[in-house]
């Protein structure tokens, strides 16, 4: 560039800069610039302050922070943010899925109402029937049944075997029997175990009155 040139936008530099308005924002500047120290200095004593009065309310200020980094760390990890944004998609699918699950409970309403369930009558005595099972499943009654053994697998064996013979019996003519034949047929060791069955049962009934 020729010297002439490089004086000469020299020249219309300092007149820029030596204009009153440009003086006057100068000044403004070099005093913000003299209020820095201050200014930090201050922000400094604010900060201690404040680490002060969360450390006598128990609060550990850097422990905090060390938390917050960890937690940005964890959060910020490319699985992590895959799995936030597998939930996004999925957030983004569930008012479809909210209606589909309607429709469902809808097409299964009027499936039960074509077979004959009466739904107006669920509700109205639905709320008694809870009230009433409730009643017995917290009863002192319920409580000692359920420690009774009516449910216990031997139990279950023995009403099973009954039903097995109430079934084997009905298919079977029945006869008229008087005492000769009840004498007669207790020669059968099967009624001979059944009735050692019930006199064992008689005895053990009878402790329990």
């Amino acid at each position: 560039m020729d010297p002439a040139e490089r004086l000469e936008n020299a020249l219309h530099i300092a007149e820029k800069l030596t204009a009153p308005e440009m003086v006057e924002k100068l000044d403004k500047v070099i005093a913000m610039t003299d209020q820095v120290p201050g200014l930090m200095s201050m922000m400094g004593d604010i900060l201690d302050d404040g680490c002060c009065q969360a450390a006598d309310n128990g609060i550990d200020i850097p422990a905090r922070l060390s938390a917050v980094a960890e937690l940005v760390e964890k959060v910020t990890r490319p699985e992590t943010l895959s799995k936030i944004n597998q939930l996004i998609e999925l957030s983004e699918k569930l008012p479809g899925f909210a209606s589909m699950g309607i429709d469902m409970l809808d097409e299964g309403y009027q499936r039960a109402a074509a077979r004959g369930v009466d739904w107006t009558t669920l509700n109205e005595h639905g709320l008694e029937m809870l009230t009433a099972l409730t009643k017995l499943l917290t009863s002192e009654e319920f409580k000692a049944l359920m420690q009774s053994g009516v449910l216990d697998p031997c139990t279950i064996r023995v009403v099973a075997k009954a039903g097995e013979a109430m079934v084997d019996s009905n298919r079977e003519p029945v006869k008229p029997a008087g005492i000769w034949a009840m004498l007669t047929g207790m020669a059968d060791k099967d009624r001979q175990r059944a009735l050692g069955f019930l006199l064992s049962f008689s005895k053990h009934f009878g402790k329990r009155f």
